[in-house]
């Protein structure tokens, strides 16, 4: 899997080798939030734990996405023993 950005009008792509991605489909949270939801929180879980510093930013051209997203960060953060 490549992970793409534009940055400054020139692409940077990035590659997550087999090890990382299994690590990442390997993070557990509570609930079935859909597959695409569902990834992205499972990968920026995966950042706070092997690297807590990290920051991360979330684009979607569809505003419902995002709230889901955020909703269920929401939900994660705020139950006990989720993370």
């Amino acid at each position: 899997m490549a992970i793409h950005f534009l940055i400054d009008a020139q692409y940077l792509t990035i590659s997550l080798g087999p090890e990382v991605l299994e690590a990442i489909q390997q993070v557990q949270i509570l609930g079935d939030f859909g597959s695409k939801i569902q990834t992205l929180v499972k990968h920026l879980l995966y950042l706070q734990i092997n690297d807590p510093g990290s920051k991360s930013i979330v684009f979607s051209a569809w505003a419902d996405s995002l709230h889901s997203t955020s909703l269920v960060l929401l939900f994660l953060i705020w139950t006990p023993n989720i993370i």
